[in-house]
């Protein structure tokens, strides 16, 4: 079959490897433009490019789905199936009809539930007991599609934004497979999705991140798992920015303000909330390396500290 893969970050890569590893198809792999990543702001390859150039698959990278060439290109070609997972820009309807099966994506999220660009994330930032993967027949209107295939899997207590989406990418990988199978042999079902029952998971933004301590200490820890490793979850502590990437309930029967930090200790780092106290295990301060909470407490000579509830920018 002749493929048309869309994706870019590293959860893509495993669905992308699964398609290689059959050594059946012709795959063209399609990914947004190099940006500057890390530290050092240099200029890199998504994963999913470095992977695609590392097996010798031809790779377009378009500013826009939507220019006139690329899409001029993509209708010429005759591809028999385009195939999306986390690419990261709405598909024209032009382009969804540009191959002869179809446009189908893998989206991680049990739809009608979590639609949108952000469904690991706020799965775990909701408290959600389950999630998992669907494979869809794409509609211009974003994930609304039939369902062709779904399957759940368990959000465990201790897991975060990257072990849940290391899970699903792996069960990506899986129900596309089988996707691709039943739509060469013509037995693709379509399941309409309930409209009714929809839910959004929109984009994560700066605000979305910054911790509220008035809240309950379960809806934080929720918010610090469903932000690790990456945005994090944000605060100020002694006039530092820091993004918290790992935290526990504490079962210690100590009574803290929202935001009043408590003894610190080698199990972390204990702060109030509007509900139950939260311990910080590990934080990683603005332009530095990721360190347990106690020592960064520590070393800053912080304890008995309230935490800053404001936007970042009201950290100096």
């Amino acid at each position: 079959m002749k493929v048309l893969f869309f994706g870019t970050p590293e959860i893509a890569v495993p669905t992308l490897a699964a398609l290689c590893a059959e050594k059946a198809h012709d795959i063209t792999v399609v990914t947004r433009i190099d940006k500057p990543r890390g530290r050092g702001l240099h200029v890199k390859p998504s994963a999913v490019k470095e992977f695609a150039l590392s097996n010798k698959l031809k790779v377009l990278q378009p500013v826009s789905v939507k220019e006139e060439v690329f899409l001029f290109e993509t209708e010429k070609s005759a591809f028999d199936l385009i195939i999306v997972v986390s690419f990261g820009q709405i598909m024209p309807e032009r382009l969804i009809k540009a191959a002869k099966y179809g446009s189908i994506n893998s989206h991680f999220s049990l739809l009608p539930k979590l639609r949108g660009a952000a469904p690991i994330n706020r799965a775990i930032m909701n408290g959600e007991a389950e999630t998992g993967v669907t494979v869809q027949f794409i509609e211009y209107k974003l994930d609304s599609g039939d369902v062709m295939l779904s399957e759940t899997v368990d959000i465990r207590p201790e897991d975060n934004a990257g072990s849940l989406g290391a899970r699903l990418a792996e069960l990506s990988a899986k129900l596309i497979l089988e996707a691709v199978v039943l739509i060469e042999k013509g037995r693709a079902p379509r399941r309409p999705q309930d409209h009714s029952k929809a839910t959004q998971a929109p984009k994560i933004t700066k605000q979305d991140s910054h911790i509220d301590w008035e809240k309950q200490a379960e809806e934080i820890n929720n918010l610090v798992r469903g932000l690790s490793p990456l945005p994090g979850a944000s605060a100020c502590l002694g006039g530092h920015n820091i993004k918290i990437l790992k935290s526990a309930l504490s079962i210690e029967k100590i009574k803290l303000e929202p935001g009043r930090i408590g003894a610190v200790s080698g199990g972390g780092v204990p702060v109030g909330t509007g509900s139950g106290v939260l311990r910080l295990l590990e934080l990683k301060p603005e332009g530095k390396r990721l360190m347990p909470a106690a020592d960064f407490a520590r070393g800053h000579k912080i304890e008995a500290e309230v935490f800053d509830r404001f936007k970042k920018e009201n950290c100096r």
